[in-house]
């Protein structure tokens, strides 16, 4: 899974109240070290802002209700979504080819073999 995708979705995961803040934090942390390699980037302000209201919270700065509205601001939290699909044991698999082998045949290299008088391969 892309980890620029993963951010947004578990901030809108946890938006829509299917983690908790402990688990985003737990999951972010794991994640810091990816998101700080592009400092330049979407992705690493959402991480520091996130970062930034988890400090706040735990200081007594801001309350998690703030700190929900405050990501609610960020841009395409909500956009993105992953589903997860469970892989089954057996999968069916169908191939096609648009590509139709073509038939080979014995013909004259000329209408008229007027210096070759034995049959020549060629592809139709």
């Amino acid at each position: 899974m892309s980890t620029s995708i993963e951010i947004y979705s578990k901030a809108g995961e946890y938006l829509l109240r299917k983690i908790t803040l402990q688990e985003l934090e737990s999951w972010l942390v794991s994640m810091l070290p990816t998101y700080l390699q592009n400092p330049d980037s979407s992705v690493t302000e959402l991480a520091g802002l996130i970062e930034l209201g988890l400090a706040e919270i735990n200081a007594d700065i801001r309350s998690e209700r703030g700190f929900r509205n405050l990501l609610k601001q960020h841009p395409g939290i909500r956009s993105i979504s992953l589903n997860s699909y469970p892989i089954t044991d057996s999968i069916d698999m169908t191939v096609s080819s648009n590509y139709l082998a073509q038939p080979m045949g014995f013909l004259y290299s000329e209408q008229s073999p007027s210096w070759h008088t034995e049959l020549q391969e060629a592809s139709v």
